[in-house]
């Protein structure tokens, strides 16, 4: 089982999701940012390490949102999402051709990674 993390970062009402580059595995889709755990790595610990490696900017990892596992759309994926906050805004980023912050209602569902879908749909029903 591979466990990835990903972070809910909301700001003025707006969630920061970010498009995969085309050359990376799910290239083209949206997401929210995070990435794969190291062994042994605790997942806020993990989150707060992708953060800054693919967005250059610092973290602080709040509430843990919950647990997403579909195999029969991720094989062998558990996606472990908190929320999180930064303090400035990332002017780029190394594994994403954009970033955009978004409304909830405003995702656009056709285009994200399939397990972030859910987390979109689960956001956007939360409101």
């Amino acid at each position: 089982m591979t466990l990835v993390t990903a972070a809910v970062i909301k700001r003025h009402g707006l969630i920061l999701i970010a498009r995969k580059k085309k050359n990376k595995k799910r290239g083209g889709l949206w997401e929210f940012p995070g990435g794969k755990l190291h062994p042994g790595e605790k997942p806020e610990d993990g989150l707060r390490r992708e953060l800054k490696e693919e967005l250059g900017v610092e973290a602080e990892i709040g509430e843990f949102v919950g647990v997403w596992e579909r195999p029969e759309i991720e094989p062998g994926v558990r996606l472990l999402v908190f929320m999180a906050s930064i303090s400035e805004s990332p002017a780029e980023s190394k594994d994403h051709e954009a970033i955009r912050w978004v409304s909830p209602d405003n995702f656009p569902l056709a285009e994200f990674a399939p397990l972030d879908r859910e987390i979109a749909l689960f956001l956007s029903r939360k409101r």
